[in-house]
């Protein structure tokens, strides 16, 4: 959520090189998969973005694990 949080673009994540990349759909959300499916539809939708689902998840994984490792404090992650 760090990088919908964000709200810039995700063509600075890279992700071009997805060979061997494993994105459980079950492990990564569970048996909410259909209302992050929901929400995922509307961030591309409001963001222009015209992607597979797979590329935007594993996009805002890539950017999210990055801004995950310049949180200080537990503050940092409130939104």
């Amino acid at each position: 959520m760090l990088a919908v949080k964000d709200g810039k673009s995700i063509s600075n994540a890279s992700v071009g090189d997805t060979d061997g990349q494993v994105l459980n759909r079950d492990v990564l959300f569970g048996e909410h998969a259909d209302v992050y499916q929901a929400m995922l539809t509307q961030y591309a939708h409001d963001n222009k973005i015209d992607t597979s689902p797979q590329t935007l998840v594993a996009a805002l994984v890539e950017i999210g694990a990055f801004k995950l490792g310049h949180v200080k404090k537990l503050q940092d992650l409130v939104f």
